[in-house]
């Protein structure tokens, strides 16, 4: 099924992604129509440490190229401000496989993101 609609794309694409990450270690909170920079919240429980959860901010985005980086600062920055890893959910192309990037700022150089790419999680 062909979904013409972006705002339709990107919240069907939410939901496959919150699918693959929930489980029964795992609680994965949807903030649908977000105006903040996490579309989804992962609360890890079997990720201790030091007896607290592991807690993950993640930014869906269809595609790659729609991520802006004013978004992707502002999703680190959140997730450092809260304790949590940022990472950006994504496909390099349309129907491609959904690849996962922890992001995080790069102090050795001015403004550079640093990226880890994990291809199933």
């Amino acid at each position: 099924m062909r979904i013409k609609n972006p705002k339709a794309k990107g919240s069907n694409f939410e939901r496959i992604v919150k699918r693959m990450l929930i489980g029964p270690e795992t609680e994965v909170i949807r903030s649908p129509a977000s105006l903040g920079s996490a579309d989804l919240i992962v609360i890890s429980k079997s990720g201790l440490v030091e007896s607290h959860s592991v807690v993950w901010l993640v930014q869906c985005k269809y595609l790659k190229k729609y991520m802006s980086k004013k978004e992707t600062v502002k999703l680190i920055e959140d997730a450092k401000r809260l304790g949590a890893c940022a990472w950006l959910a994504y496909r390099e192309k349309p129907g491609g496989k959904i690849l996962f990037d922890q992001l995080w700022p790069d102090l050795t150089r001015k403004s550079n993101i640093c990226k880890i790419r994990v291809e199933s999680l």
